[in-house]
């Protein structure tokens, strides 16, 4: 085993090595030492398993009663409740009642961990499909995600979950540059469950590849579907029909308005327009994933 940690730390300088052990250090002491209040609302998935095993996940809605409950969608949860489940047996078979114990968040914590290394795997497997395989490509991936404060602080300190749909969507990403159309689409969408906001990134990367009205709106349809059936479901919840979720749409274009006068505009609205535009007028080579891969990052950056 030191063997072959000793021939896959080669490539690093001595600075990179030093920077990885203080970055693992640091992610390992966030992991242990800190506690933050996201990590304790996401434990509240434990809910789900009972009310589903109580019969009641029609009125999952009613253990809460913020004004934005639409916020524990348990769409965006997936993953974390199928990760819990183990978590929640063994909850009820020892007779306890808190799920916000330390052993609960590491094993939290432990999961975003898990989310983390899959991202790396699968944007050094992107990166080197398009970068003819530069052996440098794989070493630069996991050193720039290892080593970035902002990605330890929230996986590690925070405990946030963002890394689930952006790893999803790496992982479509993976995908789609291996010709495999199907699973993309099935990732991206799943990433867009997790997270609606992952649709501009995905209908970026359909218009660039699809320039037919019809089919990008349909696609556009597709990725809706399981929120629509979701909301569907629990309409029959007076909290679910009643209540409503932060608009994050809303406040993600409101942060950069310029007054005109008689009026503000979203200065992010126009550079998207901009940049939607500007993939739909591109006409990249047919069957050329590799092409439309890199002028998907070039437009996303």
């Amino acid at each position: 085993m030191s063997e072959g940690m000793r021939e896959k730390m080669a490539p690093y300088s001595r600075t990179e090595k030093w920077a990885l052990i203080v970055s693992i250090v640091n992610s390992f002491l966030f992991a242990v030492l800190t506690n933050y209040a996201d990590v304790n609302a996401l434990l509240r998935t434990h809910v789900f398993w009972d009310t589903l095993f109580d019969g009641s996940i029609a009125h999952f809605y009613d253990n809460f009663a913020k004004a934005n409950t639409h916020n524990c969608n348990l769409l965006s949860r997936l993953p974390l409740l199928i990760w819990y489940l183990p978590s929640w047996i063994v909850t009820k078979l020892s007779g306890g009642k808190s799920y916000t114990g330390f052993c609960y968040q590491m094993w939290h914590k432990l999961f975003l961990a898990v989310m983390f290394g899959l991202c790396i795997k699968s944007m050094i497997v992107i990166c080197k499909h398009i970068g003819q395989q530069n052996t440098e490509v794989g070493k630069y991936c996991f050193l720039l995600m290892l080593v970035s404060p902002g990605v330890t602080l929230s996986l590690f300190y925070a405990g946030q979950d963002e890394i689930v749909y952006i790893t999803f969507f790496m992982y479509a990403l993976q995908h789609y540059v291996q010709g495999r159309k199907k699973k993309y689409h099935f990732w991206a969408i799943g990433s867009i469950v997790c997270c609606p906001l992952m649709l501009m990134p995905y209908m970026l990367l359909t218009i660039i590849e699809d320039k037919k009205v019809y089919s990008v709106l349909a696609k556009f349809l597709l990725a809706c579907i399981p929120q629509w059936f979701y909301a569907m479901f629990f309409s029959r919840c007076l909290i679910y029909r009643y209540t409503s979720s932060d608009s994050f749409g809303e406040w993600y274009f409101t942060r950069n308005n310029i007054n005109m006068g008689y009026g503000t505009f979203s200065l992010l609205a126009v550079s998207l327009i901009l940049i939607f535009s500007a993939a739909y007028l591109y006409r990249p080579a047919a069957g050329n994933s590799e092409e439309k891969i890199k002028v998907f990052l070039y437009f996303s950056s």
